[in-house]
């Protein structure tokens, strides 16, 4: 699987080949945590792996032509590519592409764009 959150690795990787969502949705790389904590504790890839798909976060990697155009939700800033996001949790649907963990999300299931991925912590 690959891991990097680093936007350019992903694009490079894919090889301009990212998939397109449609309508209002929004193609989120979910976030993988590092393999290494700031105590120095390597933490295994298969741990990390199983730790994705519990992810409320996401990169953004491409969005449908109707985000944000709904009447209710025309105001509402949109994320751009390469910003990180907070999502409703267990919203959209996840697949892998290519070995990357992403997932289809509705742009009323976006909370907030983020600065820091790493800061957030499951409650």
């Amino acid at each position: 699987m690959f891991l990097s959150n680093n936007y350019d690795d992903l694009k490079e990787h894919l090889n301009g080949d990212i998939p397109e969502p449609l309508g209002s949705q929004l193609l989120l790389k979910l976030f993988v945590r590092d393999a290494e904590t700031e105590g120095g504790i390597t933490i295994p890839e298969k741990i990390r792996e199983e730790d994705i798909y519990k992810s409320m976060v996401g990169l953004v990697m491409s969005k449908g032509a109707e985000v944000y155009k709904d009447e209710h939700l025309k105001n509402w800033k949109s994320p751009e590519l390469g910003d990180w996001v907070l999502f409703k949790p267990n919203s959209g649907t996840r697949f892998s592409y290519h070995g990357v963990p992403f997932r289809f999300v509705y742009d009323d299931c976006i909370y907030c764009i983020l600065k820091n991925p790493d800061a957030v912590h499951h409650g």
